[in-house]
């Protein structure tokens, strides 16, 4: 894993365990998950990347928060596109 820059990390804590949306400075973002809110451990493919051109959220994403579910995670974002403004996505994240 290529540890650049992160920015905008969302933390939540769900029967005893971290889980983390990390956004790496190339606007994809990662997921992690801690047992202790120190050591992390960083999924290592990409949970969500920009669209290809012309896609609502092909400039870059800002914030991200996710909810914990029975299958996995509720995930919303923030995206932005070149040719659009700021709106809000939504997907969900199974493990």
């Amino acid at each position: 894993y290529n540890q650049g820059q992160l920015s905008h990390v969302d933390v939540i804590k769900s029967a005893g365990v971290y889980y983390a949306i990390l956004m790496q400075d190339d606007y994809t973002l990662r997921f992690a998950a801690s047992w202790n809110g120190i050591i992390w451990y960083i999924k290592s493919t990409d949970i969500l990347t920009i669209s290809a051109p012309g896609g609502w959220d092909d400039w870059g994403f800002y914030r991200s928060t996710i909810q914990k579910t029975a299958t996995g995670f509720d995930f919303w974002y923030t995206g932005k596109g070149a040719l659009t403004d700021w709106r809000f996505g939504y997907t969900t994240i199974t493990l």
